[in-house]
């Protein structure tokens, strides 16, 4: 298989046990792989460190494991936010990071199409593509592939984490 040699997943887990085997599998799957898959898992009291562990055994490329205590963060959303964070930082020497969440599914081209749309894309931080959530026995398709520009002037986060307008957007199908 072909590696990404500039681009990491980064995944963040919390008792995720039913959920992080299909997730990294649908990683280890790409048409072309991350260099490494960063998980950070959030103090899980079920048995998702256990089937991290295990999938790192036989992983088609390197795995960090970050053991995380977010508990002394009240703020679900900030707590979820630092975790985020803590994989991005532990993948800082990559170009590229995609993100994920322990109960999404990758389709197979996923990467090799957002990594180009970002590095063809001028002034592009962020690439939302089609997905796959596999939660409570559903499966429930979602974004519909926009590049976001993001204006380094002016940019405002509040208005970003409440939705993006058509102008600060590109469509482009991924």
């Amino acid at each position: 298989m072909q590696v990404a040699a500039d681009t990491a997943a980064v995944m963040v887990t919390h008792n995720g046990e039913r959920f992080v085997r299909q997730q990294c599998e649908s990683i280890f799957q790409q048409s072309l792989l991350p260099a490494a898959l960063v998980v950070v898992d959030d103090a899980s009291h079920d048995a998702t460190r256990a089937v991290l562990h295990d999938l790192t055994r036989t992983a088609p490329i390197p795995v960090e494991l970050i053991m995380a205590d977010g508990s002394g963060i009240s703020d679900p959303k900030s707590r979820v936010a630092a975790n985020v964070l803590a994989g991005l930082s532990a993948a800082s020497e990559y170009d590229v990071a995609i993100l994920s969440y322990q109960d999404d599914e990758w389709l197979v081209d996923r990467l090799v199409t957002q990594r180009a749309i970002l590095r063809s894309t001028p002034g592009a931080l962020l690439v939302a593509g089609d997905g796959i959530l596999a939660q409570r026995h559903r499966i429930k398709r979602f974004f519909r592939g926009k590049v976001v520009r993001l204006v380094e002037q002016g940019f405002d986060h509040m208005a970003f984490r409440r939705g993006i307008s058509n102008d600060d957007a590109i469509g482009k199908k991924c």
